[in-house]
């Protein structure tokens, strides 16, 4: 494209390094990766096992076995440190394909992808575990805990998934409180659900530098 824009010109000149080199680690877009081998490097070692966990927006026809699913939040319950030992956390499973349509619909984030999962849980915690406003954290907390318990679990078995917050308006939330009969319980997050592709994408996902993320306090 000629610019003639002379503003423009000069802007491209000042910043000429944002140009991608050809020997630059890319930094967006997408990597092609296949199911065999992210099955080997999660029985491979912890370190494999942790990073082959990936956001999954490509799913097969499989169906997935509840009764799987019903195992997974088992080993996250067993696996997740709970606040005071209560037991807050709840999970509906979703296999209708409406009532899945309908809720994607109140969710930003899982268009073009979302319905392809058989499967959508969404993941609460029961208020009625917490006493007074010093715990208004808590079932957030846990939740995510829990929550992030359950996708290494879904991980470890197999099952593709991808994390879909909930960060919605109250009338929203409101709505699928009332759809789901949900009463003294707030809602954590959606997972969409569903068995591997022989092959499929991700997104390319550039993390911190790791001296960037701890800080020795003395």
């Amino acid at each position: 494209i000629e610019i003639k824009e002379e503003s423009v010109i000069e802007f491209l000149k000042n910043y000429n390094y944002l140009e991608l080199k050809k020997n630059n680690t890319k930094l967006g877009g997408s990597s092609l990766l296949k199911k065999d081998n992210t099955s080997a490097k999660m029985k491979n070692s912890y370190e494999d096992f942790f990073s082959s966990r990936r956001s999954i927006r490509m799913f097969s026809k499989e169906p997935v076995d509840n009764n799987l699913i019903i195992k997974c939040i088992d080993k996250a319950l067993i696996g997740t440190p709970s606040v005071c030992n209560r037991n807050i956390n709840k999970v509906y499973i979703v296999d209708d394909y409406e009532k899945r349509k309908l809720i994607l619909s109140l969710q930003n984030g899982n268009e073009g992808f979302g319905i392809q999962a058989p499967k959508l849980l969404i993941i609460t915690s029961k208020l009625n575990c917490f006493f007074n406003p010093m715990e208004r954290r808590a079932p957030y907390i846990a939740g995510g805990m829990f929550s992030m318990s359950l996708v290494y679990a879904l991980h470890s078995s197999s099952l593709a998934c991808c994390c879909l917050n909930w960060d919605v308006l109250p009338e929203k939330d409101i709505r699928l409180k009332k759809l789901l009969n949900i009463k003294k319980e707030t809602i954590i997050m959606l997972i969409a659900v569903g068995n591997y592709k022989s092959e499929y994408k991700v997104a390319i996902s550039k993390k911190e530098p790791l001296k960037n993320v701890f800080k020795f306090i003395y």
